[in-house]
């Protein structure tokens, strides 16, 4: 137990693992807790890329969280820039635009987490773009290209994403939250019983990559990096490969986001109220549909716990109210372009 860390592999955070990908509609996310604190990891199928990564996450200080990988929202406003920047580039806008952007979440909870009444919203997503000159068909290039992009119809369209419940080793009948009708899922600790490692080469470049505390100037000009502020501490830049081949898609940052924030929220609970879970693995699937078309997101829940079944139906109530991802799927978040 004392090498299931984040650290405790000697692995980069991210890394492409030699693991064949049959899911060639979707993104399909193995994610897991860890044995410390806020830590967890994924196993990303990207079904178009045909490619699987190994993706790692971590809360900071603000959470007692040991900061080794990026939080859960950091994945998100990863994704969402990555998205709009290789859309940028494939588009090929005009030279008014620089090829950086700067995307901001917002978010509101209402109710009180501690004692299960609490609810998460996603408030509104702005990006901002700056225009070394005014041009206005360069801004209609730009909010087109939004309208059209998959990952930001999964903020513009509300979605009724659904659940499955396995409780040690069992299904379970879902009674507070949307019933998935998809087939059964595998539990995740059945199918992985080794420590994933790199493919071979994968360790040209990290997906991820931790960086210490700097100046937002200085930190800017790292080229072809997303970099996001972690609370007090570390900053984590993320690389991205449109194609999902060499370094994760936006859309695999974005499916294990969604995850990551999903297990936060069990954690945060079991930690407050003590309870005896010893841990929780999700299956979770994203439909990739053409186009800005967007299909709700299913999550198969497997919980390892002594705990009685009224408990664990509160707990995937209580996750899914107030996990800010899942805010934004069931949500219409506004997305405003603004221009500097």
């Amino acid at each position: 137990m004392t090498a299931d860390t984040i650290d405790g592999s000697g692995h980069p955070l991210a890394f492409r693992v030699a693991q064949d990908c049959e899911e060639p509609d979707a993104v399909v996310v193995h994610a897991r807790t860890m044995g410390v604190g806020h830590q967890k990891e994924a196993l990303v199928y990207d079904g178009r890329a045909g490619a699987v990564w190994r993706l790692t996450s971590d809360e900071g200080p603000n959470l007692k969280g040991t900061d080794l990988a990026p939080f859960p929202l950091a994945f998100l406003n990863a994704a969402l820039g990555a998205e709009v920047i290789s859309a940028l580039q494939s588009a090929a806008v005009g030279p008014a635009l620089q090829t950086q952007v700067e995307v901001r979440n917002r978010y509101r909870f209402q109710g009180s987490f501690f004692s299960g009444t609490g609810q998460g919203s996603a408030i509104g997503t702005e990006i901002v773009f700056p225009l070394r000159a005014d041009a206005s068909a360069t801004r209609e290039s730009i909010e087109q290209m939004v309208s059209r992009s998959v990952l930001f119809g999964y903020l513009s369209q509300p979605l009724r994403n659904t659940f499955a419940l396995h409780v040690n080793g069992r299904p379970v009948e879902v009674t507070r939250v949307s019933a998935s009708t998809a087939p059964t899922q595998r539990d995740p600790f059945l199918i992985h019983r080794t420590v994933p490692v790199p493919a071979p080469g994968a360790w040209e470049r990290d997906a991820i990559q931790a960086m210490p505390p700097l100046p937002w100037d200085a930190s800017r000009q790292r080229p072809k990096s997303l970099v996001l502020p972690m609370s007090r501490a570390n900053r984590f830049a993320f690389v991205s490969d449109p194609a999902g081949r060499s370094e994760p898609s936006p859309h695999a940052l974005f499916a294990a986001g969604v995850a990551f924030c999903y297990l936060t929220q069990y954690l945060r609970y079991i930690e407050y109220r003590h309870y005896d879970v010893q841990q929780v693995r999700i299956v979770q699937r994203m439909p990739l549909a053409a186009g800005a078309i967007v299909m709700p997101v299913d999550s198969h829940i497997f919980i390892t716990a002594r705990e009685d079944q009224a408990v664990i139906q509160a707990l995937l109530e209580i996750a899914e109210n107030t996990c800010y991802a899942h805010a934004m799927l069931r949500g219409s978040v506004p997305i405003k372009t603004e221009f500097t």
